[in-house]
C-alpha cells in the first residue's frame, strides 16, 4: 500500500471518531473537543493557512480565511456527529463504548497524518515545479536545470504535467521543430515513459492544444522511443488523439517510417484493430492512405483489405 493511500485511511480516522460517538449516543456536549482536534488537524497539515508571524494575524484575509477554516471544521464534525446519531437511530442499535476511543481515534489521525506526509516538503516540491516550468519557457538547449534538488521527484508524473504547460500554451501554429525542442528539454529532467504518461493524460484531459497533441504524436513515433517503451502506452496514445486528418496522418506517416527497416519495432505500432476503428471514421480523408500503409504494417501485410 503506498503512501498516499495509508495518508487516506488515516484521514478517515479523523472523522470516524465523532461519526462513532455519535453512534454511540453521545451528546452533543462532546463536538467541542473534535473541533479542537479538527482544527489542529489543519494547522498542522495545512502550516501555511495559519502563519506564525503575530503581525499577519492583523491583515483582515488572514483571519478571514482562518474563521472560514474554523467554520468549516465545526460543520465536518457536526455532519459526522449527526449521522452517527442518525445510522444508531435508524438501525436501533447504540454499542456501548467508552468516549476515549472515539477521541482518541480522532487525535491518534493527526500524528499519523504527520508522519505520513510533510507539508513543508510539499511546498518546496510546489516551488521547484514552477521554478521549472518558469525556465522551460524561456529555455535554450544549454538550459541547466536544479536537477539535484529535483532527483526525488525525477520519474514522477506530477512533474511531467507541469513541464508540459508551455506546450499546452504555445500557439496553435508553432512548428514541430518548437515542439521538438520543448519534448527534448522535458526528456532531461523526466523518464521516457513518465512523460509519456503525462502526454495521454493531457490528451485525454480538457481541450488540449495542437501542439501538445503533436508532442504526443512526436514522441509516440520515435523511433528510438517506440524500441525503448514498448508496446505498453502505444495504443493509449493512438486513441488519445482526435479524429484529426493533419495528426493521424503526421502520426502514420512518422512511425512507417520509423519501423522501415526495422521489424522489431513493428510491434510498437497501434495495434491493428485499433487502426481499423479508425480507419471507418476517417475514410476518404487526407489520413485515410496513411493509416492504410500503417495497417498493413501493424498486421504484418502490405496491403490490407478493410
Amino acid at each position: 500500500m503506498n503512501r498516499q493511500r495509508l495518508l487516506q485511511l488515516v484521514t478517515l480516522m479523523l472523522y470516524a471518531g465523532p461519526l462513532i460517538a455519535g453512534l454511540a449516543g453521545f451528546g452533543w456536549a462532546m463536538t467541542p473537543a473534535f473541533i479542537v482536534i479538527f482544527v489542529t488537524w489543519q494547522i498542522i497539515m495545512r502550516p501555511a493557512d495559519w502563519p506564525r508571524d503575530p503581525a499577519r494575524w492583523n491583515e483582515s484575509s488572514v483571519l478571514t480565511g482562518a474563521g472560514l477554516r474554523v467554520v468549516l471544521m465545526v460543520v465536518l464534525v457536526a455532519i459526522c456527529f449527526g449521522a452517527g446519531r442518525g445510522l444508531g437511530g435508524a438501525v436501533g442499535y447504540i454499542p456501548a463504548l467508552p468516549i476515549t476511543i472515539p477521541v482518541f481515534l480522532s487525535l491518534a489521525a493527526i500524528p499519523l497524518a504527520r508522519l505520513l506526509h510533510n507539508p513543508n516538503e510539499t511546498g518546496h516540491m510546489d516551488t521547484m515545479l514552477d521554478d521549472a516550468v518558469r525556465r522551460l519557457k524561456t529555455f535554450d538547449k544549454d538550459v541547466a536545470f536544479p536537477s539535484a534538488d529535483a532527483q526525488h521527484i525525477l520519474n514522477s508524473t506530477q512533474l511531467a504535467l507541469r513541464l508540459l504547460q508551455p506546450v499546452q500554451d504555445l500557439p496553435a501554429d508553432t512548428p514541430s521543430e518548437t515542439i521538438g525542442h520543448h519534448l527534448r528539454a522535458i526528456a532531461t529532467q523526466v523518464d521516457d515513459a513518465r512523460l509519456r504518461e503525462a502526454l495521454v493524460e493531457r490528451a485525454e484531459g480538457k481541450a488540449p492544444s495542437r501542439p501538445l497533441l503533436t508532442a504526443l504524436v512526436m514522441h509516440t513515433t520515435d523511433g528510438a522511443l517506440m524500441g525503448k517503451l514498448g508496446t505498453d502506452t502505444v495504443d493509449p496514445a493512438f486513441a488519445a488523439l482526435p479524429d484529426d486528418a493533419g495528426l493521424l496522418t503526421l502520426f502514420a506517416t512518422r512511425a512507417v517510417a520509423a519501423v522501415t527497416g526495422d521489424d522489431a519495432t513493428r510491434q510498437a505500432l497501434p495495434s491493428a484493430a485499433l487502426i481499423e476503428a479508425r480507419l471507418q471514421r476517417m475514410t476518404a480523408s487526407a489520413a485515410e492512405a496513411p493509416l492504410r500503409a500503417m495497417h498493413g504494417l501493424s498486421a504484418g501485410r502490405t496491403s490490407p483489405s478493410l
